[in-house]
Parts: structure tokens; sequence; C-alpha cells
């Protein structure tokens, strides 16, 4: 095949573009290349430093140097022997200090030249440097009057934070103030960063009829009469009457009474010589005028009768009476010709076996006639 001249520079011409394209993408690998090494390095050559000032109020500044200078060796030097200390008591970033303690500078950990890595105070940035002061917090229960426990209170609870109170006391019906003081060097996150107070109005106690309990009547217990036995009578006690609810029961108590409000229990002995007690409590919910009342127990022995005449039951003799004669029943004998009486049921086996004999007799007889006859009709001689 032939190459014309027009077809060898069109050649020409595809192998040149080829290789510009190759050499800018060459040349522009080189330059990324470059500028990555160089920001890597200059961040490598860095660190940040939180330097000590003479101020408590500002107590450090950011700065940032390079880690092979004269300055990183100074602030090295102001780390681990500081000449700057701190003037009264206090926190920083809520860690405590005390008037006269050292106050050294703040150095970020770094890899010097050598690829040594340097673990100092950690990352240090410049909100590394500025005081954080501690978080403090703080709330107040309050609790109202209520029918089951008509007392009040309050409790606290939170960190970093003292309480007392401002104004009022807990007392039903009052307002009571109560102040919450963060501690040294903490703060609260929203409004006063140093006091936070809280108001409360504590409700009235509830009334009786708040609370449905019906309100009591002042009752008076009335006392029982008691009559001594006599050569007649029984001894015997009387309880107040009317309106009256009465309650026989068993056991050691010989009667319950609620009268007017009143509850009466008697129990001993009553009988001659013997001892009762009668004790009234109040029906809820009336109450007595003095709990307990003075006269809301009574004890009475009675006593026993003396000059009774005994007298002798009469003696009486019970009537004789004679037995029924009985006749016995008569007896029909059963008279035998032997001469004897005999219940015995007669026994048929007897009278079987005879029949069983005779028959077979009759066989035997039978037998004995064949055995005399001959073959052919004869019989032998």
């Amino acid at each position: 095949m032939t190459y014309t001249p027009q077809a060898k520079n069109r050649g020409l011409r595809r192998v040149a573009t080829l290789l510009a394209a190759l050499g800018m993408l060459v040349m522009s690998s080189g330059v990324a290349l470059m500028v990555t090494s160089t920001s890597a390095n200059a961040a490598a050559d860095k660190v940040g430093v939180c330097h000590a000032t003479s101020s408590d109020s500002n107590p450090y500044v950011y700065i940032v140097v390079d880690v092979n200078s004269a300055k990183l060796k100074g602030h090295l030097m102001h780390r681990n022997d500081p000449n700057k200390r701190w003037k009264t008591d206090g926190y920083f970033s809520g860690v405590h200090h005390v008037a006269g303690q050292l106050k050294p500078d703040l150095i970020g950990s770094f890899t010097d030249t050598n690829g040594v890595f340097h673990q100092e105070d950690g990352n240090i940035t410049a909100s590394s440097c500025e005081n954080h002061p501690l978080l403090a917090t703080a709330s107040v229960t309050f609790k109202d009057p209520t029918c089951a426990d008509p007392s009040v209170d309050y409790t606290t609870s939170g960190s970093h934070v003292t309480f007392s109170v401002l104004s009022g006391s807990k007392t039903a019906g009052t307002t009571i103030v109560v102040r919450a003081t963060a501690d040294g060097g903490a703060a609260f996150a929203t409004g006063n960063p140093s006091i936070l107070d809280f108001h409360h109005t504590f409700g009235a106690v509830p009334t009786q009829d708040q609370c449905g309990v019906e309100s009591p009547n002042v009752v008076t217990p009335l006392a029982p009469t008691f009559t001594e036995p006599t050569c007649d009578t029984p001894p015997s006690y009387t309880l107040p009457s009317a309106p009256v609810v009465t309650r026989k029961l068993t056991g050691p108590e010989l009667q319950t009474k609620d009268v007017l409000g009143v509850h009466y229990v008697v129990t001993g002995s009553l009988t001659d010589g013997g001892t009762i007690d009668v004790d009234a409590t109040p029906i809820l919910p009336n109450i007595f005028a003095t709990d307990p009342a003075p006269t809301s127990h009574w004890e009475h022995t009675f006593t026993t009768p003396t000059g009774c005449t005994s007298v002798s039951p009469p003696v009486v003799k019970p009537p004789v009476v004679k037995p029924p004669v009985v006749e016995p029943p008569a007896v029909t004998p059963t008279l035998v010709h032997a001469g004897l009486i005999s219940t015995v049921t007669p026994d048929l086996r007897g009278q079987r076996g005879l029949a069983l004999m005779i028959a077979g007799l009759l066989l035997l007889v039978a037998g004995g006639g064949l055995g005399l006859v001959r073959p052919g009709g004869q019989s032998r001689s």
C-alpha cells in the first residue's frame, strides 16, 4: 500500500495530540501532590498553646506556635515549671484551684519532625483556653396540704448548688421563696448564672366538709344504774335508755348498747357478790368533751343477801304400779307313731338310691337270662 504525504501528516498530528494530553495529566498530578504534601507538613509543624496570664478573670490566651521553635520550648518550660500563679480560689473549666497555686501553660499534643508523638494536654483549641464553669442545676418540689396529710413541706435537688429560704416559711396559706445559689466556679445555664429563686404559695388546709368528713358532735356518757340482789331477786343493772340500739353478744361481754352517740359494753359476773364493769366510748364521728371522759368507766360489786330462809322441798313418794300379767303362747306338739316328736325334714336321697339299686338288679337279671340262650335259638342246659 502506498502512503501519501497527507496521510503521513494526519498520523503525526494524532501522535502529537496524544502526547500533549498525557503531559497535561502528569503535570496536574504532580502539582496536586506537591500542594498536599506542603499542607500536611505545615499542619504537622504547628501546635496550639493556652498561654497563662497574670489575670484570674482572663487566665489564658490562645496562640499557635511552631513545633521546633524556641517559643514552643519556652512554653514547654512554662508548662513543666510554671511562672504564673492563681491569685484567688476558684474553678477553671471545672477544675478547682486555690490562691497561690501554680498556673501552667497548656500544650497541645504533637508529633515532632522525627515522627515521635508527644502526649501533652490533648487537643488544645481556642475554646480550650476559655473558662467553662461547672453546670449548676436546681429544682424545688412543694407539697400542699391534703385531706390525708394536712402538713406542708418542700424538697430540693440539684448539683453544685446551695439552697436557702429567702422569705416566708413552711406554713399553710402563706408564700415561701426558696433560693438556689450556684457554688463557686459553677453557673446556671439560663437566667442569672449565680442565683435561682423558687416562689410558691402553699394552699390552705382542706376543711372537713371538703374532705367529706362529718363534723363530730360532743356527747356525754350517762351513768348506768345497779340493783342489788335480794332473797327473792337476782342482781341487775340498767343502761341509759332511748334512743337505744341493743345487741346481745356471746362470750365475755354481757351486753352492748348504743345510746345518744355512746357505745356501752358490760363485762364481768352478774351474780351475788360478783363485779361487773361498764365501759362507754363515743361512736364516731362523735367525741367526748374530754378523751377519755372522766365518767366513761363504772365498776360495781353486788352484795350477797343475808338472813334468807331456806325452804326444804317436800318429799313425794312415787306410786306403786304392778306389772301386767303376760300369758305364754300355746304350742301344739307333733306326734309320731314311734312315740317321738320330730320336726326334722325327711332326707329323699335314700329313696333315690333304693330306686337306682332296683334298676341295677333288673339289668343284672336280664343279662343273666341272655347268657343261657345258645346260638341258633337254643338255650344251654
